[in-house]
């Protein structure tokens, strides 16, 4: 008891003689909530003081830690992109996205209804695609126009168009129309982005996990996009098409040249079948003769049963 109290007298006396910041500062050692309070003060006072790069790093190490589960998990590394190339999601480059209209498709009338199934191999036969009521107050919000891309929200989802040239027409209502701010990007350019693996990586891992596979416009929203310069996008498109193009016509060549191997095999076949391969032996009956003694053998044969 006595050294108890001999140290309490002493613990008065150090409080006594120390200066208000230390006596807060031996409080608040011996106090878990006093602690936790202070630690919070800190932060504040680090977040108003430090210049700003270093605040923005504070606070992007703190957006690590409250990421949600729909953050996006960038399909390449930032540090291999070209020098003045930017990352952006579709929702900063975009003027607008817009789900498409609502109908029964019609085998005629004046305004065509584009769906999902109409879009084939990259390619649309506006011939063949039907037409739909609507009121002529309301083709102006659905219009489709050269520029615009459409993607499938389900279905076939995550698959594009570019529209160039097309009659009146509007989108049905699985497609989503994108119009991007071509201030910033090319539409020829997000459109040969969304066949790269790394627009079809996000895709893949935004429908992954849902019974009816579906990209709404919020996930299309959030879809990451590389963006170099617009001079290097028209390099990029003027390239890729070009190349393109000589690998329709290497492939044109490849279909023509199966062609030819197919009508080949066939001759050689029927020239197997009519003898036609090999020198014939002058030794040989004609086959004729051979054919005739083979019918007599089986009618004999016949006969006898």
């Amino acid at each position: 008891l006595l050294i108890e109290r001999s140290r309490n007298e002493q613990c008065k006396q150090s409080l006594a003689s120390t200066s208000l910041r230390e006596r807060d500062d031996m409080l608040v050692e011996n106090n878990p909530l006093l602690i936790e309070r202070s630690r919070n003060e800190q932060c504040k006072q680090s977040l108003a003081s430090p210049s700003l790069s270093e605040r923005d790093n504070m606070l992007v190490e703190r957006s690590r830690d409250e990421q949600s589960p729909d953050t996006i998990n960038l399909p390449f590394v930032l540090d291999e992109l070209p020098e003045g190339w930017k990352i952006k999601k579709i929702n900063q480059v975009k003027n607008e996205i817009k789900y498409g209209y609502t109908a029964k498709a019609q085998a005629s009338g004046n305004v065509k209804y584009l769906r999902i199934t109409d879009i084939q191999d990259k390619i649309v036969n506006w011939e063949k695609v039907p037409y739909c009521e609507i009121n002529p107050n309301k083709v102006k919000d659905f219009l489709l126009k050269k520029g615009d891309i459409v993607v499938a929200r389900t279905g076939s989802t995550g698959k594009s168009f570019l529209i160039n040239e097309c009659p009146l027409s509007v989108f049905a209502s699985y497609l989503i129309r994108i119009r991007f701010n071509e201030e910033l990007i090319l539409n020829e350019y997000a459109y040969l982005y969304f066949q790269t693996d790394l627009y079809w990586k996000q895709i893949l891992e935004k429908i992954t996990g849902t019974i009816q596979p579906n990209c709404n416009a919020t996930k299309l929203s959030n879809i990451v996009i590389t963006l170099p310069t617009k001079p290097e996008q028209e390099e990029i498109v003027r390239r890729v098409e070009k190349l393109f193009a000589i690998a329709d016509k290497i492939e044109e060549h490849y279909k023509k040249a199966m062609e030819r191997v197919e009508k080949l095999e066939q001759a050689i076949l029927a020239k197997a079948f009519r003898g036609e391969l090999a020198e014939p032996d002058p030794n040989d009956e004609p086959a004729e003769i051979l054919l005739q003694k083979i019918l007599q053998e089986k009618n004999l044969k016949n006969k006898q049963k």
